[in-house]
């Protein structure tokens, strides 16, 4: 019986030269990539991100259950001179406190004459 044994071939210096300069450039690819991959994960967390306050800001403001609608009347732009100037026109509908801020209270617990009312502070829906 003749048994032959190769030995496996040595690889050459320039095959192994070009096995690790393939090697290198595969990783720098690999490297390339994983970083395109961040930035595109980045890119769509901070567009959601964009998407999201933009679509509260056009969100309607809500009642929290102690608020009143009211359609404003040419009386409430008389007495509140600030609703004018958030452009608040005659019909809109806007929200109004059912609970008093500590100085409205005050100015609530304060005795007035029959012509003096109480005025609240209205905000437009």
């Amino acid at each position: 019986m003749n048994t032959e044994t190769k030995a496996p071939e040595q690889p050459s210096k320039e095959q192994i030269v070009l096995w690790y300069a393939e090697q290198i450039e595969i990783a720098t690819l690999r490297r390339t990539l994983s970083e395109l991959n961040k930035d595109i994960a980045t890119f769509d967390a901070q567009r959601l991100k964009a998407t999201i306050m933009i679509a509260q800001m056009q969100e309607p403001q809500k009642a929290t259950g102690n608020e009143i609608e009211h359609e404003v009347t040419q009386e409430d732009l008389d007495a509140n001179p600030e609703l004018v100037q958030n452009n608040v026109k005659v019909g809109d509908k806007i929200l109004i406190s059912g609970t008093p801020t500590p100085e409205e209270q005050a100015f609530e617990e304060q005795s007035f004459e029959e012509d003096q009312v109480p005025v609240r502070t209205l905000k437009k829906e």
